[in-house]
């Protein structure tokens, strides 16, 4: 081989070290990524933050969850062809269906632990493979709405760190810290690690604006839904070390009442036995008049208004080791694909909206409050963040 082929050759080979080299380096310093197995990873820290402005996602060791039936996982997995009673959409008779009453709790979006999904809890895994806290498989539907709200229906080997209930409103976060804080306080680290506790609530408030009882209707007032998460908040401050509230938004429900509308006009959204539309058993504001719809989209305005003064609040106190996030969730359901909403009540989000709402909830871990999208489309093809050990929490 002459002296240029070499040259041109061993030329080549430098080339594709260097580029190699270079592709290493932009994935460890935060590109974006399809899964976030793809990400690069970098060694933890051996000693623990005293900060909570100095947080790597590694320095993350427990999460835990407050919230509704979206937060405990309610008809994840009941996207298919069959009803409430579990045979063919249309025909509406049958057997009972499990899956029709089922929280899939380690598939929640927020707190879920189940292996290969796609959770905010499995995300942080990434980096810190012995994150604690988040609930795993599935059991049947435990409630709690108002004054209604067994303890005993919690199952801690599965729930965990999971408090959320399904039809629960602001006014029981309460009774779901009575659960999650003597469960946190018995996990190894309780005192000294850093914990990401999220809150996702006001779903259920908003149905119930139309309630026809007036007692009823005062739990949900924009003035008690505030009062109610900022003493959820602030119980948490006072209660447990080193935590990192992360408060979800509202998105308008009335917007499923819309989808529930179109699909049942294409054989997705059937009634129940031909007669009964199961989401407006479980939101009452999905009948009547559209006025009905308008004071769920003015309560969930005043709503997001209450969790943002909490969110500035909380902000200008600049705790050394505590901190509330907000993350805006002004979504558009109209804009999701069918198999995003379960075809039993279509009313619950099925696991593909999940996945997509954690990847959400991630990517906003490591953007300033003024980066945070205000508004959301559907993306299928969302990416995911990926963080290096120069990257904080941005608080």
């Amino acid at each position: 081989m002459s002296f240029p082929l070499v040259f041109s050759f061993l030329n080549g080979i430098i080339y594709l070290i260097l580029l190699m080299s270079l592709q290493v380096v932009v994935i460890s310093a935060g590109e974006e990524q399809a899964i976030i197995e793809k990400c690069g990873l970098f060694t933890p820290r051996t000693t623990i933050p005293d900060d909570v402005q100095d947080l790597q996602i590694s320095d993350i060791k427990f999460v835990a969850g407050l919230g509704d039936s979206i937060m405990a996982g309610l008809l994840i997995d009941a996207t298919d062809d069959i009803d409430f009673l579990g045979i063919h959409n249309h025909l509406g008779l049958g057997k009972i269906n499990p899956d029709s009453i089922t929280e899939y709790r380690g598939q929640s979006y927020a707190v879920g632990g189940d292996t290969n999904a796609t959770t905010l809890p499995n995300l942080i895994k990434r980096y810190n493979p012995n994150i604690q806290g988040a609930s795993i498989g599935e059991h049947f539907l435990a409630p709690c709405h108002m004054e209604f709200c067994p303890e005993s229906f919690y199952r801690p080997q599965i729930d965990r760190l999971n408090a959320a209930r399904s039809s629960a409103i602001a006014a029981n976060l309460d009774q779901e810290l009575e659960y999650l804080i003597p469960q946190m306080k018995k996990t190894p680290g309780f005192q000294t690690d850093w914990k990401l506790i999220t809150i996702n609530i006001g779903n259920n408030d908003q149905c119930e604006v139309c309630n026809k009882q007036e007692s009823k209707r005062d739990y949900v007032t924009t003035e008690n839904y505030g009062k109610y998460v900022e003493a959820a908040v602030e119980r948490i401050r006072m209660s447990v070390p080193r935590a990192i509230v992360n408060i979800v938004g509202n998105f308008k429900v009335s917007l499923a009442y819309q989808f529930l509308e179109h699909e049942e006009q294409e054989k997705y959204c059937n009634p129940f036995l031909g007669l009964i539309r199961i989401s407006k058993v479980l939101c009452p504001c999905f009948n009547g008049p559209d006025e009905n719809r308008k004071k769920m989209d003015e309560a969930a305005e005043g709503y997001n208004r209450e969790l943002e003064r909490i969110y500035q609040k909380y902000k200008a106190a600049q705790y050394k080791d505590f901190a509330v996030l907000f993350q805006p969730a002004d979504i558009n359901v109209l804009s999701f694909p069918r198999s995003a909403i379960n075809n039993v009540d279509c009313f619950h989000p099925s696991l593909l909206l999940h996945e997509w709402f954690a990847k959400i909830l991630w990517n906003n871990l490591f953007r300033l409050q003024s980066e945070k999208p205000s508004h959301y489309e559907y993306d299928g093809d969302m990416l995911v963040h990926c963080p290096n050990e120069s990257h904080r929490i941005l608080i």
